[in-house]
C-alpha cells in the first residue's frame, strides 16, 4: 500500500531527477499515442466508406463478381441497359409474384484528381439516384442539381476544403465545369456528374460500374438479390446490411496491420520504462542499501520503486492521450476531408495496455533492487 510518507518520497525522486522523468514520459507517451492514431485513421476512413455507401439510400448494389467497382476504378464493365431487365426482376414472395425493384440508378465511378487530391467522381442519372434514402434533389445545401455536361455537384466538406461553392468553375480531367450545387456530405462520392457527360469524357458510353437497387418493401431485398445472382450469371448483388461484413472481411488485414504496428509501438515503450527504471535503481545502489541497513524490508524497496514506476507510467498514458488528441487535430487540419475517428473505448483501451506493459517492464529492475546486499549496496561507488 502506498502510504502518503512513501507516496511523497515517489513524487520527490521523480522530481529529483525531472529532465530525465520528461524525457522518459515524451518518448514513452509517443508510443502509446501512436497506436491511437494510426487506429482512428484506419478505422476512420474505412467506416466512412461503408457510410457513403450505406447514405445512398439503396437496399442492394449490383457489380461484376470479380470488380469492386464501388470502391474505385477507371472502367465501365456493365451495360447501361441492364438496369431496364434488373427493373423487371420478379420474386416470389409471401405466396405471391412481384417486381420487388422501386427504382434502379446506374453508377459510373471514375477516379480523377481534383484540387491535388485524387477523388472518386459518381456520373449518375440526377433525378433517379437517391441520397441519404430519398430524392438527391434533397440533400442539396445550396444551387441545384447539374443539367448539362458541363455542370458539377460537390459535396459540402469538399466545397468547404477547397474553398469553393455553386457557381465557381473548376477544372476536371482537364475540362472546365460549373459547379451547379452542393450536396450534403456523405452519400456515395464527393463529386458528381450527368452520367452520358462521364461516360463521353472518359470513352465509357453506354457503361456503368454498378446499379443501386431501391425495393418497394424491406422483406424484398434478400430474395431480389439471390434471385439477380442467379438470373445474371456474373453479377454480384450486395444487400446493404451485409455490405459491412463483406468489406470488413476484404479489409481484415487491417487489423492485423494496426495490431503489429500497437505490439511494435507498446514494446518500444517498455524497453524505455525498462532502461529509465534501470538506471533510477543503480544510481540510487546506496540509497538503498542506507534504507536495507536501517530496517527497510525488500518488500518495502520494491513498492517504492515499483510505485515510481506505475507514477510513471500514469503519467506517460495521460501525456500520451493529450498528444493523440492534438496529433488527430492536426491532421484534420492538414487534410480536412481525411476522417479520424477515435472512440473513448479505444482511448482507454490503449493507455491502460500503455500502463500494463510499463509496470510490466519495470519489474525486473525492481526485483533486482530489492534482493541487493546491504553490504554490497554500501560500497557501492
Amino acid at each position: 500500500m502506498l502510504t502518503p510518507d512513501m507516496g511523497s518520497l515517489v513524487i520527490s525522486n521523480l522530481y529529483r531527477r525531472k529532465v530525465r522523468s520528461a524525457i522518459a514520459i515524451v518518448a514513452v507517451a509517443v508510443g502509446v499515442a501512436a497506436p491511437i492514431v494510426l487506429a482512428g485513421m484506419t478505422y476512420g476512413s474505412i467506416n466512412e466508406v461503408l457510410d457513403r455507401i450505406r447514405n445512398v439510400g439503396a437496399d442492394i448494389i449490383v457489380s461484376r463478381t470479380s470488380n469492386p467497382a464501388l470502391l474505385g476504378v477507371r472502367t465501365g464493365v456493365l451495360d447501361e441497359s441492364l438496369a431496364v431487365k434488373l427493373g423487371t426482376v420478379e420474386v416470389e414472395y409471401d405466396g405471391e409474384i412481384v417486381r420487388p425493384a422501386e427504382s434502379v440508378s446506374p453508377v459510373l465511378v471514375w477516379v480523377a484528381e481534383f484540387d491535388g487530391r485524387l477523388q472518386n467522381v459518381y456520373g449518375i442519372t440526377p433525378d433517379e439516384f437517391p441520397a441519404f434514402g430519398g430524392p438527391m434533389a434533397d440533400a442539396l445545401v445550396a444551387g441545384r442539381l447539374m443539367d448539362g455536361p458541363d455542370e458539377l455537384v460537390i459535396d459540402d466538406r469538399l466545397a468547404a476544403s477547397a474553398g469553393l461553392g455553386n457557381g465557381d468553375t473548376v477544372e476536371l480531367m482537364n475540362r472546365k465545369f460549373t459547379i451547379a450545387g452542393v450536396v450534403r456530405a456523405g452519400a456515395g462520392a464527393r463529386l458528381f456528374m450527368r452520367l452520358d457527360a462521364l461516360q463521353g469524357l472518359t470513352g465509357q458510353n453506354g457503361k456503368v460500374s454498378a446499379f443501386y437497387v431501391k425495393c418497394k418493401h424491406p422483406g424484398y431485398v434478400s430474395v431480389t438479390a439471390s434471385a439477380i445472382e442467379n438470373e445474371f450469371p456474373g453479377l454480384n448483388a450486395i444487400a446493404m446490411g451485409a455490405l459491412a461484413d463483406e468489406m470488413a472481411e476484404g479489409m481484415a488485414g487491417l487489423d492485423e496491420f494496426v495490431g503489429a504496428v500497437t505490439a511494435l509501438a507498446l514494446l518500444v515503450a517498455g524497453l524505455v520504462i525498462l532502461l529509465t527504471t534501470y538506471t533510477v535503481v543503480l544510481e540510487r545502489t546506496r540509497e538503498i542499501g542506507i534504507l536495507k541497513a536501517l530496517g527497510a524490508s525488500r518488500a518495502f524497496i520494491a513498492r517504492v520503486i515499483l510505485s515510481e514506476t506505475l507514477v510513471l507510467c500514469v503519467l506517460v498514458a495521460a501525456v500520451g492521450v493529450g498528444l493523440a488528441f492534438l496529433a488527430n487535430l492536426a491532421i484534420e487540419f492538414r487534410y480536412p476531408l481525411l476522417t479520424v475517428e477515435t472512440t473513448p473505448g479505444r482511448v482507454f483501451g490503449y493507455a491502460a495496455l500503455g500502463v500494463a506493459v510499463g509496470v510490466l517492464a519495470g519489474i525486473v529492475p525492481v526485483l533486482y533492487a530489492a534482493t541487493r546486499d546491504p553490504a554490497e549496496t554500501l560500497r557501492y561507488e
